[in-house]
């Protein structure tokens, strides 16, 4: 049974899945709604804890400091609804908006956001929070209507409107890090059984030993050489994993300028940069940024293999 996760833990493992690398390339593709989702998963933690501060929060006799406190804990309410609502729309996840949250969006409204002239089936109504006995966790909302139907009184309590909320928020939460969680794992066990490392054989030592000896058959070594690394670079890019920031693709690019200046050395039909010391030193660098690729595919595959 999975544990009972806050709302704060669930904003903290939406933000690890969405910084992995390659969930993180594909949110960058639109800007703005990168900006939108980490915007509002900072919302979602500072309106969180906002309302653990007024929950803990040892109020004095003084009326403006209960008002202060129920407008604000309210105001924060209604943007954690939307920030969470937010996350869910960017994420394509299914955000659920219960009668019970509406509810309290609707009580936010009467009390403090249009308390003076508010609208309710095409009729104006005006709210008053009855300051007699007002507390900070709990006030009587009182709305009245000129077509002359009785006033509505409704005792409203702060702490189970709390309660409620993070009930149903931490439901979208929950369904976003599923949804993230699952898509994952979706596209890791579509490719581990493609394991990167094996593009790498065992016979690239002796490839580079021929490679060094400079004959006439050298190029053609080099060329099985360069095939490795374009199939290396096919396998990223078919999992998604060739990005410009990544360390794959920095020694993919000096393994491939290194290469490119053999090939250039090799071929007959060019005029040679290289004499052939610089050609043990261009081997011998290029030998060792395959190596370091070899180790990054052993890396991805062992990402690949693991859970999230």
């Amino acid at each position: 049974m999975s544990p009972i996760l806050s709302i704060s833990e669930l904003k903290d493992d939406i933000r690890d899945l969405i910084n992995m690398p390659r969930r993180q390339h594909e949110l960058h593709a639109d800007l703005a709604s990168w900006n939108t989702l980490c915007s509002a998963l900072d919302v979602i933690g500072d309106t969180e804890l906002a309302l653990e501060a007024y929950a803990s929060w040892e109020c004095r006799s003084e009326d403006g400091e209960k008002y202060l406190l129920v407008y604000g804990a309210l105001q924060v309410m209604e943007v954690q609804q939307d920030a969470v609502k937010y996350v869910c729309q960017t994420l394509a996840v299914p955000c659920s908006s219960p009668k019970e949250l509406a509810s309290i969006r609707l009580i936010r409204n009467d009390a403090i956001g249009h308390a003076m002239r508010g609208k309710q089936e095409k009729v104006f109504k005006s709210s008053f929070i009855q300051r007699f006995d007002m507390t900070q966790r709990d006030f009587m909302l009182l709305t009245v209507y000129p077509d002359r139907r009785d006033y509505a009184h409704r005792r409203i309590n702060m702490v189970e409107l709390m309660d409620v909320q993070r009930s149903f928020l931490t439901e979208n939460l929950r369904a976003a890090v599923d949804k993230l969680r699952s898509d994952e794992m979706v596209h890791r066990n579509k490719h581990k059984g493609e394991l990167l490392q094996d593009l790498f054989p065992d016979s690239l030592g002796y490839l580079f030993s021929k490679i060094t000896e400079m004959s006439p058959l050298s190029g053609l070594h080099l060329r099985e050489v360069k095939g490795v690394l374009l199939q290396f670079r096919e396998a990223l890019e078919k999992r998604g994993e060739w990005r410009k920031d990544s360390g794959a693709v920095y020694y993919y690019e000096l393994a491939e300028y290194a290469a490119n200046e053999l090939e250039n050395y090799f071929n007959p039909e060019q005029t040679r940069r290289l004499n052939e010391k610089d050609v043990l030193i261009f081997a011998s660098f290029l030998n060792n940024q395959m190596e370091e690729l070899r180790a990054i595919a052993k890396e991805i595959d062992h990402e690949y293999a693991s859970t999230v």
